[in-house]
Order: structure tokens, then sequence, then C-alpha cells
């Protein structure tokens, strides 16, 4: 299994990124780091193995603008949306709809049960 990891580099100025094959068990098995080869037409890489409890170096690191771009445009390209706290409003919006249904059913339902006097 594939799994990203990102975190603060630099004093926190910049955002690392390790790219992280898992071979076994994510926290107990052998694992592989993604290095990037070099930048011609195409990206290249390949994996360094890790040796358990290591400190490596991430796969790259990016400062706050960039990581932002690249975060927003893989949410757009996954969701659809490229800012999640619009698709929050989406689903608060839709919960609300819901609730307002489900209390004007919940209303007829007690009408029709209620006993006639």
């Amino acid at each position: 299994m594939i799994r990203a990891y990102v975190g603060d580099h630099g004093f926190g100025f910049s955002v690392g990124v390790s790219l992280v094959l898992h071979h076994g068990d994510e926290h107990t098995g052998p694992a592989s780091i993604m290095r990037l080869g070099e930048l011609g037409e195409t990206l290249t890489w390949e994996w360094e193995e890790i040796a358990p409890g290591a400190q490596v170096k991430p796969t790259f690191v990016l400062d706050h603008g960039m990581a932002r771009a690249l975060a927003d445009g893989l949410n757009t390209h996954f969701s659809g949306v490229e800012d999640n706290r619009a698709l929050r409003r989406d689903y608060d919006a839709e919960r609300k709809r819901v609730d307002k249904l489900t209390d004007a059913l919940a209303g007829i339902a007690h009408t029709l049960v209620q006993p006639e006097t």
C-alpha cells in the first residue's frame, strides 16, 4: 500500500511530502520511499528501501503556497470541489434539507396515529 505522509519541514516554512510504499504491515513491515529521478520530458522515480526506524528526507518539499495549490488541485480532481469548505457547506445544506423532510414526515405520522376524541 502506498501512503503519503505530509508534515512541516524546515522550521515550518515549508511542507515535506513522503510517498512511502509499505510492503507488509504498515507499522512494522518493510517499506520504501519514492525518490524522484531526472526531470526531463517525463518524471522518473525509483523506490529506496527504508531501514526500520530510520530518519529519511521527504520525497519532495514545497513551500506553503505550492502545497496549498497541490492540495486544491487534488481535491478538485478526486472530489470535484476545489475547497473542502464548499463541500462541507453542501453537506450541511443537504443535512438541513433531510432534517426538515424528516420533521414533516414525523408530524404527518404523529397526526395519523393520534386517537380521535
